[in-house]
């Protein structure tokens, strides 16, 4: 197996916490590297695909060992993507002889298809393709609602279809959970009333409503929120979208809002016991030009965005914001969870920062 693997820190990183963040840059160490490209770790292993993409490869960073996933030597097959799951990996490759993508999961030394196309996303237990969520333990699959849809890491598929939002539970029916608030007229200026775009942690449920408010005067963009009491909450009522204005992870919520009185939108992040906080604000916008967009939200409330063009995050547990323009994608956050005394659990949010086929320890 010719690859090269240095090891350069020991596990007892992963016990050390955040450290604050300085203006413009964050220190780094590296832990891993390899001969190829990192596609996901967690707080035991590591996927990665060898050097021209045609092994995968699975480092178990407890014992160190390492178990081949996919060899495509020899054949004009390639790896273009791999995902950890609880119990194996996730990957996509190109069929040699029907030239189409094909998912399969490997566990255990063992590999059988989920579908004749490329996932979308993993979440929790489940792939997500463009007209279905597979359940990767089982191999079930499950057709994707009509319209806009979102998976949740238990299972749980949320749809709109203009006139009302649905979830459907893992071998259940769907439930409706919201319509659209009544109106006179179901179009706007050729603009369909209604509701959009949902998305899921699991926790809570964000979606849009396109609405016309003050008795037909103004067409707005609403942001509501279903909670895991299934209390239904308005977040934001904006006069125009962003292409993305809010995103939900581990029951954190990250939102922007229009506030008129400042002439300013506002980026917002709540807690999961329902606690706003204005993280940033947007100093610049046109009705014809919103520069304001969320990109992703972290697990430990931590928030990506993009501003006039250039990427930012704003790290929770420091409260401080940097720019990551152009590597934002290579910083991830993973929370390790590790067995006490009593069957209690000590939990550690650590900053990672990926750099082709290296690792690093990023203290931000």
């Amino acid at each position: 197996m010719k690859r090269r693997l240095v090891l350069l820190a020991a596990g007892l990183m992963l016990f050390m916490l955040v450290l604050p963040v300085q203006a413009n840059a964050a220190s780094k160490q590296l832990l891993y590297q390899f001969d190829g490209a990192i596609s996901d770790f967690d707080q035991t292993r590591i996927v990665w695909k060898a050097t021209g993409n045609k092994v995968l490869w699975l480092y178990n960073r407890t014992n160190k060992s390492e178990a081949k996933v996919y060899d495509a030597a020899g054949t004009d097959a390639v790896v273009s993507q791999a995902k950890l799951t609880a119990e194996g990996v996730v990957y996509t490759f190109t069929d040699p002889k029907s030239r189409k993508a094909v998912t399969e999961y490997w566990k255990d030394g063992e590999a059988r298809q989920l579908a004749d196309a490329s996932f979308t996303a993993i979440k929790g237990n489940y792939a997500l393709f463009a007209d279905r969520v597979v359940d990767i333990a089982t191999g079930q699959s499950r057709p994707l609602g009509p319209s806009d849809t979102d998976v949740s890491p238990d299972g749980a598929i949320v749809y709109s279809t203009i006139g009302d939002l649905y979830e459907q539970l893992p071998g259940g029916t769907p439930t409706k959970l919201a319509s659209r608030s009544p109106s006179l007229v179901s179009q706007w200026y050729h603009a369909n009333l209604g509701l959009y775009q949902p998305v899921t942690d699991g926790t809570n449920i964000v979606f849009r409503e396109l609405m016309l408010i003050d008795n037909y005067r103004y067409l707005k963009w609403v942001t509501r929120l279903i909670g895991p009491d299934g209390k239904r909450t308005t977040l934001a009522i904006n006069p125009w979208p962003a292409a993305v204005d809010y995103d939900v992870n581990n029951g954190w919520i990250a939102y922007t809002k229009y506030e008129k009185d400042k002439d300013s939108w506002i980026l917002y992040v709540r807690s999961p016991e329902g606690v706003d906080k204005p993280v940033f604000a947007a100093t610049w916008w046109s009705p014809t030009d919103l520069p304001l967009s969320i990109d992703k939200t972290w697990p430990d409330g931590s928030v990506t965005y993009t501003y006039n063009r250039h990427t930012y995050i704003y790290f929770k547990q420091a409260d401080k914001i940097i720019e990551v323009t152009g590597v934002w994608s290579q910083f991830q956050y993973r929370e390790h969870v590790f067995g006490g005394p009593n069957e209690t659990q000590y939990r550690y949010g650590v900053w990672y920062r990926l750099a082709g086929g290296s690792l690093f320890e990023s203290r931000v």
